[in-house]
């Protein structure tokens, strides 16, 4: 082998020290045994660049492979828990919120002594501590999705036929379940969109739910509840994806997948379960939802709280509408 091969011959691999070793043979001073202003030969070229393999070897088995591994959450409602989860979190009262929250934790029933009023778990493995309250944090939440809780509760009731205390925020894949009546207290949030399974607890009330990125959360909620809250949501999940198609149609749009997960979660299974177990809703029903959803919502305004004859519009909206719908049936 020639001691001028140049540099461009060099295998590819050695390319990572072409410019350290031009350097060097540029040096007005001898280094590392490089003749200065020197012409090295064939032998002192390739010890040098072997020496380099090793130390880039080296370095690379040092330095870190990626991000820091992602705090995997075993989320419960006990002080001890709780306080350790306090102590790890971020403090933040400000933060950009979005999909990627797993759980929004209200503190002010708890037993743990702290002047945060909320935690919130990321599915990246975040915990932000919080002084804002849990219901401000989904709201700045949905305030970004675009629709407020509100719009969507009413839509949610009219189409699934049913109004309760508690009723799931369902728009597409956000889907997000208060674990009690959020409209005058501030509660729990576990996103629907991350669970892949759940089942009760043994021998306690509550539901052990597994989520995406292996998270589990240990939720103090009974199982038939839970339970109910997931087919209430399988269902209108259902109809917004029929709606949503039904649109796509008119517009000339075929072919158009979902995107999926690798983990499909419980909407996502439950969505196929509900296939042709439940009436579908025409695109001109939908509408006529969205329009009573629209004015319950203006109805309901702060402004117009306790006023007889808002509470007496909003329930002549409802007769009119599910006289015209007679497939749904409406339960106060």
């Amino acid at each position: 082998m020639g001691g001028n091969r140049k540099a461009e011959e060099w295998p590819q691999n050695d390319r990572i020290g072409q410019s350290v070793f031009l350097d060097l043979l540029a040096s007005e001073d001898e280094v590392h045994g490089f003749p200065a202003n020197g012409q090295a030969d064939c032998a002192t070229i390739e010890i040098f660049l072997e020496t380099l393999r090793q130390t880039l070897k080296e370095v690379r088995r040092e330095r870190p492979q990626g991000h820091k591994k992602a705090a995997i959450f075993q989320i419960e409602h006990q002080r001890d828990r709780l306080q350790l989860y306090l102590d790890d979190a971020l403090e933040i009262d400000n933060f950009i919120v979005d999909e990627t929250i797993l759980y929004v934790l209200c503190l002010e029933k708890e037993t743990v002594r702290t002047h945060f009023r909320t935690l919130v778990f990321f599915t990246d493995g975040r915990i932000i501590k919080t002084r804002e309250s849990s219901n401000k944090v989904m709201h700045a939440l949905f305030k970004v999705v675009g629709f407020s809780y509100d719009f969507v509760r009413n839509a949610s009731i009219l189409v699934s036929g049913k109004e309760t205390h508690c009723m799931p925020y369902i728009l597409g894949k956000h889907c997000y379940l208060p674990l009690s009546g959020p409209t005058r207290k501030n509660v729990s949030w576990i996103n629907l969109s991350a669970i892949v399974s759940y089942q009760p607890l043994k021998g306690e009330k509550g539901v052990e739910v597994h989520c995406c990125k292996q998270h589990t959360i240990k939720i103090p909620v009974r199982y038939s509840y839970f339970n109910e809250k997931i087919t209430q949501s399988c269902q209108i999940y259902y109809r917004q994806d029929y709606l949503i198609r039904h649109f796509m149609r008119q517009f000339n749009y075929v072919g158009a997948t979902k995107k999926s997960n690798n983990e499909r979660g419980v909407l996502e299974n439950g969505f196929h379960l509900q296939l042709g177990h439940h009436q579908k809703l025409s695109l001109q029903d939908h509408l006529r939802i969205f329009q009573v959803s629209f004015a319950e919502s203006a109805l309901r305004h702060p402004a117009l709280k306790d006023n007889p004859v808002a509470d007496e519009a909003v329930q002549l909206l409802k007769e009119n509408l599910y006289k015209e719908l007679p497939y749904l049936t409406f339960q106060a």
